[in-house]
């Protein structure tokens, strides 16, 4: 960002002022156009100011409160590719091994069911 030097003897009479609003309100696409209006309406060059410093930090606060939900959106993400691969690198190698874990379950169910020597109609 270009950093422009004030006169404050030019600050007085709102000219090197109302450049310098001008040149930030025209820079930023962030300020809502009512919002630009009333900035470059405002006469008294202090008030202006003052709504220019508002009206940017404003601006910075949502830049930082977007930045925190891409940062956790970002986590998320990577956690979930991380469990995911993990996952797939589990069932390939229990398929390298002859092992299938659901198949497994599943069978051990029916034995613990055969176990419990339930009448024949219940065990289907």
């Amino acid at each position: 960002m270009k950093i422009m030097a004030i006169d404050y003897g030019d600050a007085r009479t709102g000219v090197a002022l109302s450049d310098l609003t001008g040149s930030i309100v025209g820079s930023t696409t962030v300020i809502h156009t009512r919002k630009e209006e009333r900035l470059l309406e405002e006469l008294d060059p202090m008030q202006r100011l003052g709504e220019l410093v508002s009206l940017l930090q404003r601006e910075l606060e949502i830049l930082d409160i977007q930045q925190n939900i891409q940062e956790a959106t970002a986590e998320n993400v990577a956690r979930s590719h991380k469990e995911y691969y993990l996952r797939e690198q589990m069932r390939v190698i229990q398929e390298e091994l002859g092992e299938d874990s659901e198949t497994d379950e599943l069978g051990d169910y029916r034995n613990k069911i055969r176990a419990l020597h339930l009448e024949e109609e219940i065990e289907k």
